[in-house]
């Protein structure tokens, strides 16, 4: 019984974490992370041109990251799922850079330097959730992934 209330005490009910929408279409994966588009003009790399109105894996990203960085437990329903756990652990170092400068321009600089650092690929050692990523079958995948 709570105290206050003299009501009945009922166990707290668990928010669901929000998933990506993308788990559902067909895409390419390396290892058993999905190679998904993205709304950029000018990007280089493997993943597709994105050409939907629908918000792309980046606008998930930042739609969702208060919400899923208060998560202890996320549970992964596809490929597109892990993507978004990688690039949320990425927004929250961007996040931490950010704090350490002192104005816009030592911002732009720590995503400068982070942009151009060697990053740890989910699946090598040193990554925190290492054990949810599966390594890609060859070293060629690997430098795409990269």
């Amino acid at each position: 019984l709570c105290p206050v209330l003299a009501v009945p005490l009922r166990p707290r009910a668990t928010m669901p974490a929000y998933h990506s929408s993308h788990n559902k279409k067909e895409f390419k994966s390396i290892g058993n992370i999905a190679i998904l588009g993205f709304k950029a003009t000018n990007s280089k790399g493997p993943a597709p041109r994105y050409n939907d109105d629908a918000d792309d894996i980046i606008d998930e990203v930042l739609k969702y990251f208060k919400a899923n960085c208060f998560f202890q437990n996320y549970e992964i329903k596809g490929n597109a799922d892990r993507l978004l756990v990688y690039l949320t652990l990425y927004a929250q170092q961007c996040v931490s850079r950010c704090t350490r400068a002192n104005s816009k321009d030592g911002c732009t600089r720590e995503m400068y330097q982070l942009a151009i650092e060697n990053f740890t690929l989910p699946f090598e050692s040193g990554f925190p959730l290492k054990q949810m990523y599966k390594p890609p079958a060859s070293k060629a995948e690997q430098d795409e992934l990269r």
